[in-house]
């Protein structure tokens, strides 16, 4: 059987790397080992600043908070925000878990 070389893959791999560093200072741009080091470590940088912009998210934009919210009973709090029930079985319906008011 004859050996697979894995060029074509590895180029395509470098490709996509190096367009994503475009617009970087120096040898982090055109250089695959530092091109690959830098975008590593600004994926890291977006995805810790993306998870804090979440967090920060107002809870009035949030669509199950909207969704407990509309409901008539008054006292029901959602157990988590992202819950798709508004409210978990295991807790009493007016526990203020969480923060909610």
């Amino acid at each position: 059987m004859a050996r697979v070389k894995r060029g074509v893959a590895a180029h395509a791999k470098h490709k996509k790397t190096l367009k994503a560093a475009k617009g970087f200072y120096g040898r982090r741009k055109n250089t695959i080992r530092a091109a690959k080091a830098a975008v590593d470590r600004s994926k890291a940088f977006a995805y810790r600043d993306l998870q804090g912009q979440q967090a920060q998210l107002p809870r009035s934009l949030d669509p199950a908070y909207q969704r407990c919210r509309s409901r008539t009973w008054p006292d029901v709090r959602p157990f988590h925000r992202r819950s798709v029930e508004g409210w978990h079985r295991s807790r009493p319906q007016g526990s203020l878990r969480h923060g909610y008011p």
